[in-house]
């Protein structure tokens, strides 16, 4: 019986498989405009979080009418904020899920610090109007579809770009002749007897 593609499916000697060695069409690319913006706004709010850092560490707790405890916690609560944001709108950049997260947790951790420092300390500028604008514009493009398509369309030129290989298949026992090409090294899994000579 004659099969299309050689003996068992197989091509021709010389020429690899149907299918193989061509890898699938690529998907539509997604706009990372959204991403790309979000991961820099997520950078600015990361440095005006560093500056209220730098603030709240040198204030004087005594002016305020609170303890220093309060202002060293707030120092570090926007010193971690800034970390958290500043690092993940630069992985966001990079089109991982993890900056996207990172940006999603330093966001709101912003917005709750700065309600809870308006209501501790009364403070409430039009600094802390621009952070509040700049905290929810990040959290919004980070958050639309278009930047989660932009993520995942990376994975997915990876995974084109990279197909796995053919199965393996182990070589012929030590001494024994390689099978012609395309043929299994060994089709029951047991060798042929080594060749002795007489």
């Amino acid at each position: 019986m004659s099969y299309p593609y050689g003996p068992q499916g197989y091509g021709q000697p010389g020429y690899p498989p149907p299918g193989h060695g061509y890898p699938p069409p690529l998907p539509p690319s997604a706009s990372g405009a959204t991403a790309i913006i979000g991961g820099v706004l997520a950078v600015l709010c990361g440095g005006q979080n560093v500056l209220a850092a730098a603030a709240w560490a040198s204030l004087d707790p005594g002016r305020l009418g609170v303890t220093p405890g309060k202002l060293q916690f707030s120092a570090i609560a926007a010193g971690f904020i800034a970390f958290l944001l500043v690092v993940g709108g630069i992985v966001l950049m990079c089109r991982l899920t993890a900056g996207r997260v990172m940006v999603f947790v330093g966001g709101a951790l912003a917005l709750l610090n700065l309600i809870i420092s308006s209501a501790l300390f009364g403070v409430f500028s039009p600094l802390s109007v621009v952070g509040v604008v700049l905290v929810l514009a990040t959290l919004t493009l980070a958050a639309v579809p278009n930047t989660g398509r932009w993520i995942a369309a990376r994975r997915q030129q990876n995974q084109a770009q990279f197909p796995p290989g053919p199965p393996y298949q182990p070589g012929p026992p030590y001494g024994q002749p390689a099978p012609p090409y395309g043929q299994p090294a060994n089709p029951n899994g047991q060798g042929q007897p080594p060749y002795r000579p007489y």
